[in-house]
């Protein structure tokens, strides 16, 4: 299909939206998708951490939060 778009014929105005058309019905129907952009996000902290959270919620609480369970990592 990606063919047709771009050969010979291609150069007749009224065969190019033709064919254009149908690849958007093509696409349309195939509900194709492709992410803008894919981040991951990691935060490494030791198990003797308590009170640790990533979320947002009660960012004014977060430094009385912290903890240490043990004076030295495992």
């Amino acid at each position: 299909m990606l063919n047709s778009l771009n050969n010979e014929k291609a150069w007749n105005a009224k065969y190019r939206a033709q064919q254009f058309k149908k690849w958007q019905q093509y696409m349309n129907d195939q509900a194709a998708y492709a992410p803008e952009e894919f981040n991951l996000s990691w935060t490494p902290v030791n198990t003797r951490v308590k009170g640790y959270s990533v979320t947002t919620e009660g960012t004014n609480e977060f430094w009385s939060n912290l903890s240490l369970t043990a004076t030295n990592p495992k």
